[in-house]
């Protein structure tokens, strides 16, 4: 997921200066002392929902393991 949402340009490779202080922008639960602004809340959603996908995939997976386990 990461690397898809490096190659999205989302964030920055985390090689990068720019990795750490966009991270924690994007995972700031504290907006107070952030600049924080629409385009990085509109970043923040996206993620948000492919990780959100990504466990509806996981549910998915582990729904049909347990179907193959019961006898």
């Amino acid at each position: 997921m990461l690397a898809g949402w490096v190659a999205a340009g989302r964030i920055a490779p985390p090689d990068s200066l720019q990795w750490k202080r966009r991270v924690a922008l994007l995972t700031s639960t504290n907006a107070a002392d952030k600049d924080l602004n629409i385009e990085l809340m509109n970043e923040r959603a996206a993620m948000l929902a492919d990780v959100g996908d990504q466990v509806l995939l996981m549910k998915h997976d582990l729904a049909d393991l347990l179907r193959g386990l019961r006898p």
